[in-house]
């Protein structure tokens, strides 16, 4: 449903889009200053770095340390379990999806400034690398764990493998072909290490169960 609302919406973007007299959308070039202000620096630093950082701080310590963001661990571990608790599983989906809007709203700002120009059909096939990154720091498709610095050390290792495809004079076609590996392997690996867990609590209960009987009798 999340991929199809999105297509949808990314479809209605490009027909409200500026179009030129083909019918090609076309891209819209900003002369704000202060819109462009968003693209640069504060000394050696951009200032969507400074934001990234801050917003990164703020999300962790509202997911760890507040009672909203443990609710929206459990909704995603065990939606059954959380409504039978007493939390509001819908309305607790809703903000995640208006806080991630807000995310990628956001990014799209300072992307626009720093391009000084609007493109509607950018970014359209990024959901890859997010969910890359996604998986790769941490948070498995189940949902329940996760934080934010290991989706950012995720980021930044997905940033890294399509710099290096690029300084090795790959082509840039590869890139979904080399992420599209890292989910599978990354997906297969967490559930290896998930199943082994679970057989080694399984047996470790077991010995325990025989050991007690064992006192007992």
């Amino acid at each position: 449903v999340t991929l199809a609302t999105r297509g949808i919406l990314a479809g209605l973007a490009l027909i409200a889009a500026v179009k030129d007299e083909q019918g090609f959308v076309k891209n819209v070039f900003i002369q704000d200053e202060v819109f462009l202000s968003f693209g640069e620096t504060v000394g050696p630093v951009y200032i969507v770095v400074i934001v990234f950082v801050l917003l990164a701080i703020v999300t962790q310590f509202f997911m760890k340390r507040t009672r909203a963001g443990t609710n929206i661990y459990a909704a995603g571990a065990n939606p059954t379990a959380s409504r039978l608790s007493g939390i509001h599983v819908e309305r607790t989906l809703i903000g995640v999806y208006m806080f991630s809007g807000f995310c990628a709203a956001l990014s799209s700002i300072f992307l626009s400034a720093r391009m000084m120009t609007a493109m509607p059909e950018f970014g359209i096939g990024n959901e890859l690398d997010v969910i890359a990154s996604v998986v790769i720091g941490g948070t498995p498709f189940t949902g329940g764990v996760g934080d934010i610095w290991g989706t950012l050390i995720g980021t930044l290792f997905i940033a890294l493998v399509k710099n290096g495809i690029l300084k090795l004079g790959l082509s840039p076609y590869i890139q979904p072909i080399v992420i599209g590996g890292i989910i599978i392997v990354t997906v297969v690996m967490d559930v290896w290490y998930k199943s082994y867990a679970e057989k080694k609590a399984t047996q470790a209960a077991r010995k325990k169960a025989m050991q007690r009987q064992g006192g007992e009798a």
